[in-house]
């Protein structure tokens, strides 16, 4: 997901209040699916995130996948606080159930950061992106399986 995809995805919310929000998700130690499973129960493992990820989500509302194992929702219309209830929502959906494989069943968790449209601080989209990542790798650093938003603790 480049940043002018992002910024042109996001241009008829931009002004839409309340603010949007983004959750960004990545699965907690996907190299390490991939290392011991091979790539092809990888891929089982993302479709099936993808798969937990969209049945929490609103219709009109997509999870993108963004890299190699992160996701990303952008919420229209949805404060900050809700948007850390819709990711801690998605969160107990990706770690309730192991994920059935050709190789036997494996246990996922995945971490969260959030962030909201600042329509007087933000520039472009790329801006609140770039937040709901800082608060990602906060998650990640503080054990991982959670939901961070700047701000917040996990």
């Amino acid at each position: 997901m480049s940043a002018n995809w992002l910024n042109s995805a996001l241009a008829p919310v931009w002004t839409v209040q309340p603010a949007f929000s983004l959750i960004v998700c990545d699965i907690d130690y996907f190299k390490l699916v991939n290392d011991t499973y091979g790539h092809p129960i990888g891929d089982q493992v993302l479709h099936s995130i993808a798969s937990r990820l969209q049945k929490q989500l609103r219709r009109e509302t997509q999870a993108y996948r963004y890299g190699g194992e992160e996701f990303v929702v952008i919420l229209t219309e949805t404060t900050l606080e809700k948007a850390i209830d819709v990711a801690e929502r998605l969160r107990q959906a990706v770690c309730a159930t192991p994920i059935s494989t050709r190789a036997g069943t494996i246990r996922v968790t995945a971490s969260f950061g959030v962030a909201q449209q600042d329509p007087i601080g933000d520039r472009t989209a790329w801006d609140v992106l770039q937040r709901a990542d800082r608060a990602l790798y906060l998650a990640k650093r503080g054990g991982r399986d959670c939901v961070e938003a700047l701000g917040q603790p996990c």
